[in-house]
């Protein structure tokens, strides 16, 4: 509610990771187990996310810059891809230091389909954050859209292999190798995504659906019935449910 109270019914016993987000704030998370009665819910605090030092901002004052920063994801959550462009790059030109608006313009130029300057806005914060892994994989996904599958699956293949890959990188090299049609490859990134968050819904969506294009019903119906059961307030779960009540005709 308007005061952060919040209530889940319906949890299984066990442990869950609960996480509070919300747009310019730094995210919260903790974890609680949860017995036959959780009387009460755990403390989460938002912080809003630092702004860079007046030093790196030259001339821009951090009031203006929320507002002008606000406008630009306004902009972008309305779809409105070329304001939204403009906005940013000019953020950008005032204030050089924030080269993370990259990866919104980057996202925007996707969203058009418009896949070299994505590209080039990807390459821009690689070339000043070589180690920016959301960067990376918005690069090689601009790749896969484009239709150029091979600089997709390279652009990736070394970052996932190395010690520590997130889980978001182990799904995205699964993502492009399903596309290739290298479906056990795909499968193998799945099953190390999952393995990196047991927690997560998407790869066990997309093993069970594997799963059932190899005829395999039953396995598709295990990693099904996991997704519900460890991650029931995804987006995935959602989708299982309703085709659950569609298929019985609730």
């Amino acid at each position: 509610d308007e005061r952060g109270r919040f209530a889940v019914l319906g949890l299984k016993s066990g442990e869950w990771s609960i996480v509070a987000q919300a747009p310019g704030f730094l995210p919260d998370a903790t974890r609680v187990l949860v017995r036959a009665t959780t009387p009460v819910a755990p403390l989460l605090t938002l912080r809003r996310a630092p702004l860079p030092p007046p030093s790196v901002l030259g001339n821009v004052g951090a009031k203006d810059l929320q507002t002008e920063l606000r406008n630009a994801d306004q902009q972008f959550d309305a779809k409105q891809w070329d304001q939204a462009i403009t906005t940013y790059k000019n953020i950008l030109a005032r204030a050089p230091a924030l080269t993370v608006l990259d990866l919104q313009i980057g996202a925007a130029y996707r969203n058009k389909k418009d896949y070299d300057n994505a590209a080039a806005a990807y390459n821009d914060l690689l070339k000043s954050d070589p180690a920016s892994d959301k960067a990376r994989i918005g690069l090689a996904l601009t790749y896969m859209e484009k239709g150029d599958l091979a600089s997709a699956e390279s652009t990736l293949s070394a970052a996932a292999q190395a010690q520590g890959a997130s889980k978001e990188m182990l799904y995205s090299l699964a993502e492009i190798e399903a596309a290739r049609g290298k479906t056990d490859d795909a499968t193998s990134w799945y099953q190390k995504a999952s393995a990196s968050d047991p927690n997560w819904g998407k790869p066990l969506l997309k093993l069970g659906m594997t799963a059932l294009q190899r005829g395999d019903r039953a396995g598709a119906a295990t990693m099904m019935q996991r997704v519900v059961a460890v991650d029931p307030a995804s987006a995935e779960a959602a989708q299982l449910r309703f085709r659950d009540r569609e298929r019985i005709g609730f």
